[in-house]
Formats: structure tokens, sequence, C-alpha cells
């Protein structure tokens, strides 16, 4: 389950991951809700995806809730992505792609969507368009799936936009 952690959506996504589990939010506090869905959560396995946090701040409070010690048969894990790498004590920076995985990335979000129009060279072009970045690969493949975009069409979109690359130089 992927969640959106920014300050404006972390309670957004908590109350929608507990609704999920059939936990009742309606007239109970925050802290009797959050113990619920962290007991239904202790006897499954799952992967959360608490994606954007802004700083620990914003989520220390919840981690109680998430981060325990789990029944030995039951896989759990919690990753956090953040942008802002200072407040955190060990980050892990994630590097961009290779051409060949943007590339396979881009065919396998198409592939998953129904898409029968990849193009190699269409998908190589977007893929340098956004410097191999893994994030705006994902956004990119967001819209031209939810869209039914070819890529030739979202390219031209983009050089219609002004945007022709995310490349500092």
């Amino acid at each position: 389950r992927r969640m959106v952690m920014d300050d404006i959506s972390i309670e957004a996504s908590l109350v929608d991951l507990a609704c999920d589990l059939d936990v009742t939010v309606e007239k109970r506090t925050q802290e009797d809700w959050l113990a619920e869905v962290a007991q239904r959560l202790k006897i499954q396995s799952w992967l959360m995806i608490w994606d954007n946090v802004e700083n620990y701040a914003a989520i220390e409070t919840y981690l109680p809730y998430f981060v325990y010690e789990g029944k030995k048969d039951v896989i759990q894990h919690l990753v956090i992505t953040s942008r802002n790498i200072t407040c955190w004590k060990d980050p892990i920076s994630v590097d961009i792609f290779l051409p060949e995985e943007s590339i396979a990335y881009i065919k396998h979000q198409m592939d998953a969507a129904g898409s029968s129009w990849f193009n190699e060279q269409h998908a190589l072009t977007l893929a340098k368009c956004f410097d191999h970045h893994p994030l705006a690969l994902e956004l990119a493949m967001g819209h031209v799936c939810l869209y039914q975009r070819h890529l030739d069409q979202y390219l031209k979109e983009l050089e219609a936009a002004g945007i022709t690359t995310l490349t500092a130089s």
C-alpha cells in the first residue's frame, strides 16, 4: 500500500487505510482507531510505503502504530520516501535509472495498462526528457497510462508546454 504522507495528506491517508481495514473512524479519537489499525496489521503481511514525507516530525507520532515486533511468519515492511534528506539520520539516496532501465520501466507500465503502442525510441526520448529520474518517469507514465496516450503524443504535449528536459545544464 502506497500512502502519500506529505503534511497535507497524512491524516487522509491514515483514514483511508483504516477504512480499507474496516476500522470505524467516526466518533472515535485518532489514538483509538489507530490502535485498532495497528492490531489488525499485526496479524497480516504487508508492505507500506509512506511517500513524500516532508520531515521526521510529521510522522513521528504515527511510527509506534506501525513499527513493532511482529509475528515470525508475518512479513511487514515500512518504506519511507522523502525529498528532504537533511532531516534523516541514515538516508539512502536513490540513483537515476540507466537508459535500459528507463525503457524497461516505461514498457512495463504500458504493458500493465494494456497499451499496445510501446515504441522504444519514444520511450528513450521520454526518459531523456526527464533525465532518467524514476519519480518523474512514474508521474509521466501515470499520465500516459491513465489517459491512454501514445508516447509520441505525450512528447508533443510536453514540447508544446515548453518542457524539453529536466537536466540542470
